[in-house]
């Protein structure tokens, strides 16, 4: 509201954002219950080598060796969360306080402070991806984020396989790339039980026929949030595609799409593997609230880019409500 209106100004509105992820960074590091966090409460304190992804595994070992709260683990977790958004925001040039705002009313309550691993190692993805420049930091803090979870090398492939397409100068052969990659995606689905090799939790999660995680895909609602975000980004970035950074993030949302109908016989990988895939998708909300401030976009642009921010908001709040993880928030 505060980008629509003419009034507005960018001093107001990053004083407003400021406000809100200074709470909101507070409110998660210092939580208290939320999902899962007894669970992982109970491997800090008792059993840390339970864990089995090597590198959280040595992170809680050493941290509960030296006697921390793991409330200080949580805070740490957001400070890593805190520089990713920092050093990928720079890359596309958006608004950091803004990201980070739609980074924690979606991402963070479900990703980062209950799939702990999951989230630890994304913000470490994110970090390499911002030093690709400089391969000696990148590649270390790529091996160490699929240490930290295996399904970081989803991410990872799908930045380095979109980047790779939108490199190209023909279109034809940009759809050629993309279509054999999505094909690929679906074969990979269908063989997903082969890849028991890789980790034994894949046979732990196939045999969960008798849970709703075990079952095919029984909403929908993911395909026409991210559909929703690509489609508005594509509209309000039309001028900007041409640069790679941006036509890569397009590309990363359909193969993420396209991985939700690849697992979509087993819930917990359709959801699980495609949100992994489409962690840069706040860039994207990103994008359409920076394009509500230049002078260039017309009334009905902005009328627009209102609606769409309003709806996404709304399913933001509408995930974390049914979750009931906002109501968990509370100072230890």
């Amino acid at each position: 509201m505060l980008a629509y209106t003419r009034y507005s100004n960018e001093r107001l509105i990053n004083t407003f954002l400021f406000c809100i992820a200074i709470i909101l960074f507070f409110s998660a590091a210092f939580r208290s219950s939320g999902p899962d966090i007894s669970t992982y409460r109970d491997f800090y304190y008792n059993s840390p080598e339970r864990i089995p992804d090597i590198l959280f595994n040595i992170v809680f070992s050493i941290f509960s060796s030296a006697g921390f709260k793991f409330e200080i683990v949580l805070l740490l977790m957001m400070l890593l969360t805190l520089v990713s958004i920092k050093r990928i925001t720079k890359i596309y040039k958006v608004s950091f306080l803004f990201t980070f705002c739609i980074y924690f009313i979606y991402l963070i309550p479900i990703r980062d402070l209950a799939q702990f691993r999951t989230g630890l190692a994304i913000s470490l993805l994110l970090i390499a991806f911002s030093f690709n420049d400089k391969k000696f930091i990148s590649w270390p803090l790529y091996f160490a984020a699929v240490l930290c979870h295996y399904t970081a090398v989803i991410l990872v492939l799908n930045i380095i396989g979109s980047y790779l397409i939108a490199s190209f100068q023909n279109k034809y052969i940009r759809q050629i790339l993309l279509l054999s990659a999505v094909i690929f995606i679906f074969v990979v689905g269908l063989k997903i039980e082969q890849l028991a090799f890789v980790d034994q939790r894949v046979s732990i999660y196939l045999s969960y026929t008798s849970h709703i995680d075990g079952r095919p895909i029984q909403s929908m609602s993911v395909v026409i949030y991210y559909s929703l975000i690509t489609l508005s980004f594509m509209y309000f970035a039309k001028n900007e595609l041409d640069q790679k950074d941006y036509h890569s993030l397009v590309y990363m949302m359909i193969f993420s799409i396209s991985i939700f109908f690849a697992f979509s016989n087993i819930a917990i990988f359709a959801f699980r593997l495609a949100h992994v895939a489409a962690a840069l998708h706040p860039i994207m909300v990103a994008f359409i609230f920076k394009s509500l401030r230049k002078k260039e976009t017309s009334k009905n642009q902005k009328t627009l880019g209102f609606l769409v921010i309003g709806i996404l908001t709304m399913v933001y709040i509408t995930k974390i409500s049914v979750n009931s993880i906002i109501f968990d928030l509370q100072v230890f």
